[in-house]
């Protein structure tokens, strides 16, 4: 998990120098939805945050995936939820 947060961290940095902000939420999307495929990771809240002020939010995926409830920004995960 380090590692993925090292990789979106690359990225934002690499392309917020030259792409729009629509180009780099694109980005990053696309790269959290590979990453949770590659990493069987059923949910994902994100915010990316850049001089104070969000240029992401998002929740990517289920929360309950029994109930297809789907990750929102402010989705709270438990401490105890694992991947099966």
């Amino acid at each position: 998990m380090k590692r993925t947060i090292q990789l979106i961290a690359s990225v934002l940095f690499l392309t917020g120098l030259t792409h729009t902000q629509a180009s780099l939420v694109n980005q990053v999307g696309r790269f959290v939805r590979s990453e949770m495929a590659r990493q069987q990771i059923p949910g994902v809240s994100l915010a990316v945050v850049r001089d104070g002020r969000p240029l992401l939010v998002k929740g990517y995926g289920f929360a309950n995936i029994e109930h297809q409830v789907l990750v929102r920004p402010e989705t709270i995960f438990p401490s105890w939820s694992k991947r099966s």
